[in-house]
């Protein structure tokens, strides 16, 4: 009988593993919902999910702040616009460029569990604070790289005029600098909803 104990636990213990759930496609951040997208890959993408409130009107050259409250869900399934850049021109506004721009993106393996503690890799794309050089980076290749074993972020943070302006007192400095900390704020506070370290 003591030679099956150990057979016994493994069963059990597998049984156990296979009831921890896999990230839901349906991702909850406590001030909204977003519906992600499996991609038949073995990751599973959300997409353009709010990381602060769109910074437009009066929030405009303004340090970035918490996004409005919903409990709809969202659709996360394709990439927002990038943010206005210095070489902007008004035929590419709202087609491929936008103020409204604050948006994250997390990759995760599709059967990671929620709290799995998988490493976060976080991508701040770059473009000389002038421009977004690849706003809509796929973490896919990354994940797959790492054996599925690791879960990538990217965002978008204001930049050139919308983002590093000076005007003196008027305007806060480096607020494209502010975008990227309050998306690594999130990224603390959110992502162990897809599975992270």
């Amino acid at each position: 009988m003591a030679s099956t104990s150990p057979f016994f636990l493994s069963l059990i213990l597998a049984l156990l593993l296979t009831l921890v759930t896999a990230v839901a496609p349906i991702v909850d951040v406590s001030y909204s919902r977003y519906q992600g997208k499996d991609n038949g890959n073995g990751v599973t993408s959300w997409l353009g999910m709010r990381y602060a409130a769109p910074p437009i009107g009066d929030l405009r050259f303004m340090p970035p702040q918490d996004p409005i409250r919903s409990r709809q869900v969202k659709d996360a399934r394709k990439f927002r616009l990038k943010c206005v850049g210095l070489q902007a021109r008004p035929s590419l506004i709202g087609k491929s460029q936008s103020e409204d721009c604050l948006f994250i993106n997390v990759f995760a393996p599709t059967d990671a569990a929620r709290m799995a503690r998988l490493p976060v890799y976080v991508f701040i794309q770059g473009g000389g604070f002038n421009g977004n050089s690849k706003p809509h980076v796929d973490g896919t290749g990354l994940i797959q790289a790492s054996g599925m074993k690791m879960i990538v972020v990217t965002l978008n943070y204001r930049v050139s005029v919308f983002g590093f302006l000076s005007y003196g007192d008027k305007v806060q400095p480096n607020i494209g600098l502010l975008d990227q900390r309050k998306a690594l704020q999130w990224v603390q506070k959110y992502i162990s909803r897809f599975g992270e370290l």
